[in-house]
């Protein structure tokens, strides 16, 4: 006859620890998402600021969608001499999230969302290139770059 001695049994956590093991680089990612994400959406919405561009994106995708008008040619970005058009194809992308929600801030959490979610991109390029720990690193760097954090509060 056994009598308890007061141990935790090994089996106990033995099952939760092979997840976290066979789940670690997802848990590592969905962590790191999840930063870079509280970080670009901290004090939301008024951090929300205005690229140059994209008040007139945003007025053009309005145009679309209320009066039925599709372009098949852009209009120039500012500040290029006249150098470079965007695709029309950009318009009508802005132009369904603006048929959904004609709100800024859908648009600011949208953009944010585009940007947090190349962090995996950005892993799977640095583990095809060097290694796991490479691609980890390259996908903290991009998650956690001021730069980028300070790209992703601009409405471009």
């Amino acid at each position: 006859m056994k009598h308890y001695d007061g141990s935790v049994p090994s089996t106990l956590f033995a099952r939760p620890v092979r997840w976290v093991q066979l789940h670690s680089l997802l848990l590592t990612l969905s962590f790191i998402f999840i930063f870079a994400l509280s970080i670009r959406l901290y004090d939301f919405p008024n951090r929300i600021e205005w690229g140059p561009d994209s008040g007139r994106d945003i007025l053009i995708a309005h145009h679309y969608v209320n009066y039925n008008e599709w372009a098949i040619a852009s209009p120039y970005s500012i500040g290029t001499d006249n150098l470079i058009k965007k695709s029309p194809v950009y318009y009508y992308l802005i132009s369904f999230f603006w048929m959904m929600s004609q709100k800024v801030e859908i648009f600011f959490i949208l953009f944010v969302l585009f940007q947090s979610v190349v962090i995996f991109p950005v892993y799977f390029i640095g583990e095809t290139l060097f290694d796991r720990s490479t691609g980890i690193v390259a996908a903290m760097l991009y998650g956690g770059l001021s730069t980028f954090i300070i790209n992703a509060q601009i409405l471009h």
